[in-house]
């Protein structure tokens, strides 16, 4: 889970992550890939500074601040 402002530059990392070869190649070149079993859940207030590419591999889901909390992101089902 990543919480927090989106910032370009690690936000661009992520893309190889997030689509759908699921590999986050690091800056040392190491490659990590995603089972199948593993998601990735970006809380954030904005996508002011999300580039298009990261905007479009996310399915986008907004609730005001009032009408969940933060429970539901930690419950399992």
């Amino acid at each position: 889970m990543l919480d927090g402002p989106v910032d370009p530059v690690w936000a661009e990392h992520l893309n190889t992550l997030i689509d759908a070869s699921r590999t986050l190649t690091l800056p040392n070149a190491e490659r990590l890939t995603l089972t199948d079993n593993c998601k990735v859940v970006f809380e954030v207030d904005s996508v002011d500074n999300a580039s298009p590419a990261i905007v479009s591999r996310n399915g986008m889901v907004s609730f005001g601040d009032n009408v969940l909390g933060w429970r539901p992101l930690v419950e399992v089902s």
